[in-house]
């Protein structure tokens, strides 16, 4: 199975998704789920995702130099959001003519994404 980067360059290596799905696992873990079943949720989203991004579903999105300055300009308006918060809200941002959907089950991030006129969804609200 054919791994592409989460982030970087085309040709550049970055985050395997052995790394992503670590880091996943290891929060999970920490809540104190099955690992079993969080494992077989992940390998399945994975292959979906997988099979969705070779039909052309899905797309990788690299950060670019005008995302780290956005990044940084957004840090000073929201100084309670955390780094990957901000990022990912620059990242929207320069997505935004897209009139793409944040989903995210954090709240600081949603707020400060509707906040800049995203549309946004929270998973865990019914």
């Amino acid at each position: 199975m054919h791994h592409q980067p989460a982030y970087g360059e085309a040709g550049q290596s970055g985050h395997s998704a052995d790394l992503v799905r670590d880091r996943f696992l290891h929060g999970i873990f920490e809540s104190g789920q099955s690992r079993r079943h969080y494992e077989r949720r992940l390998l399945f989203g994975l292959h979906k995702f997988e099979k969705g991004s070779q039909e052309g579903l899905y797309q990788f999105i690299a950060p670019t130099m005008q995302t780290y300055l956005a990044t940084k300009e957004l840090s000073m308006e929201y100084p309670s959001l955390r780094t990957p918060q901000i990022l990912h809200l620059a990242l929207a941002l320069e997505l935004k003519s897209l009139r793409l959907t944040v989903v995210r089950a954090d709240q600081p991030l949603l707020t400060a994404c509707r906040a800049a006129g995203l549309h946004v969804i929270n998973p865990e609200d019914d």
